[in-house]
Parts: C-alpha cells; sequence; structure tokens
C-alpha cells in the first residue's frame, strides 16, 4: 500500500469490527450485522464533503504513518 484512501479506511475499520466481533465467519451480509452495509455508511461519511477537512486530516496523518513504516521497512 502506497498511499491510504477513503476507501481504505472503510475495508479496514470493516475487518477490524468483524475480528472484534463474536463472528464465526465474515459475511456480507446476512446474519445479525450487515459488513457490506456497514462499509458502505463508512465510505459515505468519508466521502462526504461536510466532512471534507475533517477527513483529509485523517487520510495526512495515516498516510505518514505508511510512507514512515516504509521508509524504515527497507
Amino acid at each position: 500500500m502506497q498511499q491510504v484512501t477513503c476507501r481504505s479506511l472503510a475495508y479496514v475499520a470493516t475487518q477490524t469490527r468483524f475480528a472484534l466481533s463474536s463472528g464465526e465467519t465474515n459475511q456480507k451480509v446476512g446474519g445479525p450485522f450487515d459488513n457490506t452495509h456497514f462499509f458502505w455508511h463508512l465510505v459515505k461519511f468519508l466521502e462526504d464533503p461536510d466532512f471534507e477537512e475533517e477527513v483529509q486530516d485523517l487520510l495526512h496523518w495515516w498516510n505518514r504513518y505508511v510512507n514512515c513504516q516504509l521508509r524504515y521497512r527497507h
């Protein structure tokens, strides 16, 4: 990964939510929690123009973190 995007943040959040849940399988839909709805709800929030400044700050922070990790890995 070279750059963090709104959708990559939503994907990681969705996978983290599943990992911390008591669910035994990661279903896209069905069951008590709808992962697909959760993912797209996060994407809608992160791409909302009303939150553009906050999201840009968040993406900037994560991109600095990722770039720092890549630099020290080599």
